[in-house]
């Protein structure tokens, strides 16, 4: 009623009464967001309609008490002020000024027990305006409370507004899992803004399928605004088919050496543009998996963050979306038989020292009638894609910026051996491979080859600038292309490649400003077998066969070695040797 007050002592808990005694204890206070509703009553009997209702939000170690006060720590009343023509909430801590919940401080009728508003002394209280952040402490799981959310309802309490927010740092130090049987056909259980989520050391999250009801789900959200989820050393969150895991934009998924989440068949990781780091490992299991949800255009994993595809799993992922590894270690790995699906403009980036490892898997397209971006492997680290098929990319695979010029003593290397690039769709793709910028490279025993199109690559393998080193092109196998091999400033080991032209090929090798050793190599069919521009290697025991254009074409001051050292009678073949074919309808040997 009108004039009648409560009093609640954080330490004791609740009181009200109609006189200054307080000497009626009717519930009590612990740690968490309370909403209070106040309704007028008559013999003991609450109307149906609400007076008022207010927020206490005590999600604070420190309990709101002030040192040095022996009162109690808020005073409220309800009350009509003069000329109002309702009764609202005023309140006060300890002693300290009365304040409205409407006062233009208070946000959302929330009184915060750490902002002692009407308390202006920098002794005991802080400025209303500018408060500071609760002490959230760090709060431990109880073994009699395993199945998340927990409901009180079950336990004889009134219901939460929101069981699954989790809004105070919480430890789980036992195997806990979500429930069998949903209350809310979407059940969210939400890590709250500048809240922690710890999976103590060796611990169990285990998101099981929902018996009931059918299509329902348990989200596991990451909220915005530096919320965080820990996975201590050697735990796991396992999610089973429909759940789903939530990370938000502006949170963090944080894991530690030993951890994983492990995602099954039918469940889903979505990366809404938050933060995944550290060593731990995200895991899909064998099976076909859902399209990642729709999210940001990065999907980033950094420090060291290990992304697993069991043999046997296919995972889509959709439409304008990079998955970018960075830093050290970072890795996708790609176990025989897993297969990674891409939307149009998608593909992977690897960066900062991520790095790709992928053995009898492979990369396609969603729609095996459209393109993607490809794989680009960037800046020191060890790639290895070995044995595996890359479908419809644009761009294949690109090597960059793979040279230790100040001499960190990084290992790093790329080694692309054993693949099967094939162009299924419509478009001219660019290149199958292409290398820039890098040594320690070893590209061998690909095939490269197009479906549809007779040209289906501009470039099979296209490589500039790529300083003096360990750089070997090996045993490729490439037709279908406009340019079998184009090379500008590199001075690469190039021996076996058969290139195979058509009508609407160019130029089987391209050379400009390179040198190094071609041997054995096949070249037939091209519009012009061989090219040089300002370019000399050595050549030896290559075939150029040839009956369009032109063989072999040496420009601008190009001398290629092709003719056998002889040293005291006897003949060392370091080049020459080589077998020129073909009726080409301008020259078997042109000079410009």
């Amino acid at each position: 009623m009108p004039n009648d007050y409560a009093v609640i002592d954080f330490d004791d808990g609740l009181y009200y009464s109609i006189d200054s005694t307080s000497d009626k204890v009717i519930g009590g206070i612990s740690y968490g967001l309370w909403k209070f509703e106040i309704f007028n009553s008559e013999n003991g009997i609450p109307d149906t309609d609400t007076l008022e209702y207010f927020y206490l939000d005590e999600r604070d170690m420190n309990h709101g008490v002030i040192s040095g006060f022996s009162q109690v720590d808020l005073f409220l009343t309800l009350l009509r002020r003069q000329n109002a023509s309702d009764d609202s909430l005023v309140f006060n801590f300890v002693s300290g000024d009365t304040v409205n919940i409407y006062d233009y401080r208070i946000e959302n009728k929330t009184i915060k027990s750490w902002h002692k508003v009407g308390i202006y002394s920098p002794i005991y209280g802080q400025d209303p305006v500018t408060p500071g952040s609760p002490n959230k402490g760090l709060f431990n799981s109880h073994p009699d409370f395993t199945v998340y959310p927990i409901y009180s309802t079950e336990y004889g309490a009134i219901k939460h507004e929101n069981a699954g927010s989790i809004n105070l740092n919480l430890n789980i130090d036992h195997d806990i899992t979500t429930r069998d049987t949903l209350l809310e056909s979407i059940t969210n259980i939400r890590i709250e803004s500048k809240t922690l989520f710890k999976i103590n050391d060796g611990k169990i999250f285990h998101m099981i399928t929902p018996s009931y009801p059918s299509g329902g789900y348990t989200n596991l959200i990451i909220g915005e605004d530096s919320a965080k989820l820990q996975l201590r050393p050697n735990s796991q969150i396992i999610a089973d088919p429909p759940n789903r895991i939530t990370l938000k934009n502006g949170g963090f998924l944080l894991k530690n050496p030993g951890s994983r989440i492990t995602i099954n068949p039918g469940a889903y990781l979505c990366n809404e543009g938050g933060s995944i780091r550290g060593s731990g490992i995200i895991y899909y299991t064998g099976g076909i998996h859902q399209s990642m949800c729709n999210q940001l255009t990065d999907y980033l994993l950094q420090d060291s963050v290990k992304f697993i595809l069991d043999s046997n799993a296919i995972l889509p992922i959709p439409n304008n979306t990079t998955l970018h590894l960075k830093g050290n270690t970072t890795s996708l790995i790609m176990k025989p038989g897993s297969k990674l699906l891409f939307g149009e403009n998608s593909g992977i980036v690897c960066d900062s020292g991520g790095k790709v490892i992928a053995n009898n898997a492979t990369f396609a397209s969603i729609d095996s009638t459209k393109k993607w971006n490809g794989i680009s492997l960037s800046d020191l680290s060890q790639d290895t894609i070995k044995n595996c098929i890359i479908k419809n990319a644009m761009y294949g695979i690109s090597i960059s910026d793979k040279y230790d010029a100040e001499d960190t003593g990084i290992d790093y290397s790329a080694e692309i051996s054993g693949c099967t690039f094939v162009n299924q769709t419509n478009y001219v793709l660019n290149s199958a491979v292409y290398i820039a910028g890098s040594n320690n490279v070893l590209i061998m025993n690909n095939s490269v080859s197009s479906s549809v199109l007779e040209k289906g690559y501009t470039h099979g393998i296209y490589a500039e600038y790529c300083p003096e080193g360990v750089f070997n092109l090996i045993g490729n196998d490439i037709s279908g292309a406009g340019n079998g091999m184009t090379l500008i400033g590199c001075s690469p080991f190039a021996a076996q490649n058969i290139l195979t032209g058509n009508e609407y090929s160019e130029c089987g090798m391209f050379l400009d400003n390179s040198n190094g050793t071609f041997e054995y190599n096949e070249i037939s069919d091209f519009y012009c077998s061989y090219f040089s521009y300002y370019s000399s290697p050595d050549l030896l025991k290559n075939v150029f066969d040839n009956y369009h254009d032109d063989n072999l074409w040496l420009s601008s001051s190009s001398v290629p070695v092709m003719h056998p050292l002889i040293n005291a009678g006897s003949v060392y073949w370091y080049a020459g040797d080589n077998t020129i074919n073909g009726s080409p309808s301008n020259a078997c040997l042109a000079y410009l």
